[in-house]
């Protein structure tokens, strides 16, 4: 009875068991489903990460030729600028003739100048405005690039405690490996010593069927002792017969328990076959699920292979999308450095521009004066050719000066829908930038996720090592029990012999009473005898139902253990393929920071290369400056000379030569 409780507990267990590990099971298929739902997440952010990439890259080649413009129209400017200034000069080296002709192109030059320096004061106020609000952007903007490093930082960090992590895990996986190979090596053993508890059975078949013709040979034994009796009763009288009678009881008893020994044996031998039966059943099946198991594990080594390459490509495409997003942040900067230096250009020139209307006025002063001279000497020498070619002239310089008005015109109104434009693309690559930096953050949330549920899958792998080794000693001592119940089955069939030798025994003894008289204390000590075996026997058939039952028992235990054995292999190779991905993985992490790294150094090199140009260009710039400022002194020293030659005289008088000189100016251009 304890025997039968233990092993009914010992099943209740094994349910339990079961029943935890179809939950286990059920709870890592739906994390596979969940870990699948979050890939086809990951493939739609990475596809509109990519159409964001593209719609920036376009936004910075528009970028690119709206400031190639830019640089185009001020070189422009720059030339009509010499170009006036050159004529400038021209004019002030001519006769005095050419001069008085020039004067007249001064007062239309000033008040085409005034008009333009208030354009230009205007423009330069709103250019104002839109530096400072571009400079803002391009702090903020500075200080995204710095929270971008400071990310990239602890990633590097992360990566470098993730290396760490998974150099203990390949000793974790060593240590694995060598149990694995350790408990293979016990199943080895397991299956060479059922070898020879197969050979052990068959021995024992043998012997049964020596005993089936041993038992032939006792009932024809019993036959002859039969007639025998039959002769004996014939001739000897009732006291005899009533002892022979007692004979036949005791012999008739023990006939019928030889037929239920006989039966039993035949019991026994089907009951072997069966088992044999069974055993190759089981080495069928366990040959089946060796060749499942490998089928399955070569298709799911196939899976991670894919699954590898395909994140490879979208961990190198993300590392793409992070140097475009670098290099796009490193040309909005240049370009927020270079309308800085064009605004302090324009600074520049609105001031030599307000520095230079108070000396236009005093030009206009002085060169009233020589107007008055020049309209006598031109009513002398209207009739002469002379003055129609110089008034060609004049009118030819007229019209080229008020075409140069047009184009400026045209060139602020260029720029300030380029300025626009440029604004809007700014504001366009900011949103994408922090929308990249959302999803950035969202896919290292992600990443963390994904790492915790590793280590939660490495325990559970720890715990099922642990449960495997324990069915694995509780599978030792089933089998140390049965080699015991076997040892007990050798015992009784030592005492079956002892038994047969004293049936021998009493059978010899039978004849030498038939042939010898018989006394009554011989026949009760026989009787007594008989009892005793009988007693024995009843006793040894007890013993071998009671192994039988134990024997059942224990071939359902050893087969629940080798259910469980195939359930903790299927785990394990599970667990081992997990621990491959994860290797795979750290490889592919790693091979990515090697690019990183060598990204990083080629940056580093494009920022010194650009640092060089940056220094060229404000060479440039110094040069550039000294030469306008060499201009302007020479201006300033034509100016002072006309001032020694000219008188001053009041703004009222000023105004009426200058109405004059316009009506003059009328009457010659009618009489053109």
């Amino acid at each position: 009875l304890c025997l039968g409780v233990h092993l009914g507990f010992k099943f209740f267990r094994c349910d339990r068991e079961n029943r935890e590990w179809e939950q286990k099971l059920d709870e890592k298929e739906n994390k596979i489903q969940e870990l699948r739902i979050s890939k086809n997440r990951l493939e739609a952010r990475v596809v509109e990460l990519e159409q964001l990439l593209v719609i920036e890259r376009g936004n910075a080649q528009s970028m690119n030729d709206a400031l190639e413009r830019e640089v185009e129209h001020r070189l422009q400017t720059e030339k009509q600028l010499l170009v006036l200034k050159q004529r400038f000069h021209d004019s002030k080296e001519d006769s005095p003739m050419s001069s008085s002709c020039s004067s007249h192109l001064r007062l239309d030059q000033s008040t085409h100048i005034d008009a333009k320096t208030v354009e230009l004061q205007k423009e330069v106020a709103a250019l104002k405005e839109s530096d400072s609000v571009q400079r803002l952007r391009a702090q903020k903007a500075v200080q995204q690039l710095k929270d971008v490093e400071n990310e990239l930082r602890d990633l590097r960090a992360k990566n470098d405690i993730l290396e760490k992590k998974y150099k203990n895990f390949d000793a974790n996986l060593k240590t694995v490996k060598d149990n694995s190979e350790k408990e293979r090596k016990e199943r080895i053993k397991a299956e060479r010593e059922r070898e020879e508890a197969i050979s052990n059975s068959e021995r024992r078949f043998t012997e049964l069927q020596n005993l089936k013709a041993e038992n032939g040979e006792l009932r024809q034994s019993v036959a002859k002792l039969r007639k025998e009796l039959e002769e004996l009763n014939e001739i000897k009288e009732g006291s005899i017969e009533s002892e022979f009678g007692s004979l036949h009881k005791t012999k008739h008893s023990l006939e019928m328990k030889c037929a239920e020994q006989e039966e039993e044996l035949n019991e026994l031998t089907d009951r072997m076959k069966q088992l044999e039966q069974t055993v190759t059943r089981l080495e069928m099946a366990a040959e089946r699920s060796r060749t499942e198991r490998l089928r399955d594990l070569e298709a799911k080594d196939n899976e991670i292979d894919e699954l590898r390459s395909q994140y490879q490509r979208r961990i190198r495409a993300f590392e793409e999308q992070v140097a475009d997003l670098q290099d796009t942040n490193s040309s909005l900067v240049k370009q927020n450095r270079m309308l800085e230096g064009r605004t302090r250009d324009i600074d520049n020139y609105s001031v030599s521009f307000e520095a230079s209307s108070t000396h236009y006025k005093r030009d206009l002063r002085k060169a009233l004066a020589l107007l008055r001279d020049t309209q006598r000497v031109l009513a002398r020498e209207r009739e002469t050719s002379l003055s129609q070619s110089m008034i060609c002239q004049l009118q030819e310089q007229l019209m080229d000066a008020e075409a140069a008005k047009l184009s400026a015109i045209r060139g602020r109104h260029s720029l300030e829908s380029e300025l626009a434009e440029v604004r809007a693309q700014l504001e366009a690559a900011l949103t994408a930038k922090n929308s990249a930096e959302d999803r950035a953050l969202v896919l290292f949330k992600e990443k963390s996720s994904a790492l915790a549920l590793v280590e939660e899958q490495d325990e559970q792998v720890r715990s099922l090592l642990k449960k495997y080794k324990a069915a694995v000693q509780q599978s030792a001592v089933d089998s140390i029990k049965i080699a015991d119940q076997f040892e007990q089955m050798a015992d009784m069939e030592k005492d079956k012999e002892k038994l047969r030798e004293q049936l021998n025994d009493v059978s010899s003894a039978l004849e030498y009473h038939q042939q010898h008289s018989v006394e009554k204390h011989k026949l009760l000590l026989a009787e007594q005898r008989i009892r005793d075996l009988e007693a024995k026997l009843e006793l040894e058939i007890s013993q071998k139902l009671r192994l039988e039952a134990l024997m059942v028992k224990a071939n359902d235990e050893v087969e629940s253990l080798k259910d469980q054995i195939q359930e903790l292999n299927s785990l394990r190779e599970n667990d081992l393929n997990i621990n491959r991905k994860i290797r795979r993985d750290t490889i592919t992490l790693q091979e990515q920071l090697e690019d990183l790294r060598k990204r990083e150094m080629d940056l580093a090199h494009k920022c010194k290369q650009v640092a060089v140009e940056h220094e060229k260009m404000e060479m440039e710039k110094q040069t550039l400056m000294r030469d306008l400022q060499c201009a302007e002194k020479r201006i300033d020293d034509l100016r002072k000379a006309l001032s020694k030659d000219i008188s001053d005289r009041e703004d009222g008088s000023d105004d009426e030569d200058l109405f004059s000189i316009q009506n003059g100016s009328l009457t010659g251009m009618s009489r053109l």
